[in-house]
């Protein structure tokens, strides 16, 4: 019964995945989703209380499914500076594809309205991003990383990866960003990074 349960929440997602990325949270209602799914609101509702909480279970999933491997590569034992590259190239890829530009523009449409700013914030940006920091600390406490705030290193990597891009497709300046181009960025963000925070083995 339980797997049906979770199958039946799953088919939700899946169904109002689409509505909320292309027409936003505001125009996607719930009885379009419910039609779609084929059963009530009612139907809906026993399975998320709000239709606030069905789009941040949207969001935090489609966002998992996108950056997860990147988050992945953090633990796979390789030299720093290989992890780092996979970690950022992979993470610029996923920063600047549509469905991450549907999902930022979505939450920031919303997030001075609802809760679900904080809550992506909390349950998706900062809980990731803490894998990078602990990352970070394992290097510091390996001498292989100056001493420093591993979060603080982590949000100074972020800024360097969002730095020219993230605003360009937000605002639709460029409609796509070139393997090419990522890689080179991610190569001059990376050179600063580990000029200043690594320690030369």
């Amino acid at each position: 019964m339980r797997k049906k349960s979770d199958e039946k929440r799953q088919s939700i997602i899946d169904i109002a995945t689409p509505l909320f990325l292309k027409n936003g949270y505001s125009a996607t209602s719930i009885s379009e989703i419910a039609r779609l799914v084929g059963g009530s609101k009612a139907t809906l509702y026993g399975y998320f209380p709000s239709k606030e909480d069905l789009f941040l279970e949207v969001i935090l999933q489609s966002a998992e499914k996108m950056a997860g491997k990147s988050f992945d590569y953090l633990e796979e034992g390789l030299p720093p500076e290989e992890t780092l590259y996979k970690f950022s190239f992979d993470m610029l890829k996923f920063i600047t594809s549509p469905t991450m530009t549907d999902i930022a523009r979505c939450v920031i449409a919303e997030a001075h309205k609802t809760s679900v700013g904080k809550e992506v914030y909390e349950q998706g940006i900062r809980k990731n991003w803490l894998r990078v920091s602990a990352f970070f600390e394992q290097l510091i406490k390996e001498k292989k990383m100056r001493e420093c705030d591993p979060w603080l290193a982590a949000m100074h990597l972020k800024g360097l990866l969002e730095g020219e891009y993230k605003d360009m497709r937000l605002l639709s300046v460029k409609a796509k960003i070139s393997d090419e181009n990522i890689r080179t960025y991610v190569e001059k963000a990376l050179c600063f990074f580990c000029g200043y925070y690594f320690i030369e083995q």
